[in-house]
């Protein structure tokens, strides 16, 4: 790793989920493409589906940085194995090695939802 790895999550801003399915949205950024060339998205070992997303506003920000935005639907429906403690750890790997572990809290009632809406009562 040759420098910093800039990271911001853009949605939820709060890190609270609040609906069975909810939108996570960021970027990272950094002085190397190879930083962030193997970005991948997981909770506990399952891995998360994404999309790269254009990001001018933060390239516009950091010019002399290679940025990489990133969009997903979280169906927590299909997480709720690795809830711990009303909260839910989404850990983003940026290149071998260099990982970040986000912790995101269930809003008050979110997770009897998602276990009567998976049960089908």
């Amino acid at each position: 790793m040759t420098g910093p790895i800039l990271f911001r999550l853009d949605e939820p801003e709060d890190y609270v989920l609040r609906n069975q399915i909810s939108s996570v949205r960021g970027w990272c950024a950094c002085l190397e493409p190879d930083e962030i060339q193997q970005l991948s998205l997981k909770i506990a070992d399952a891995p998360i589906p994404w999309q790269d997303q254009e990001r001018d506003d933060v390239n516009a920000q950091n010019p002399t940085s290679w940025v990489r935005g990133f969009t997903l639907r979280l169906d927590l429906s299909q997480y709720l194995f690795a809830v711990r403690s009303n909260e839910l750890e989404l850990t983003i790997s940026f290149s071998p090695g260099h990982q970040r572990q986000l912790l995101f809290s269930l809003a008050p009632g979110l997770m009897e939802k998602c276990l009567t809406a998976t049960s089908g009562v």
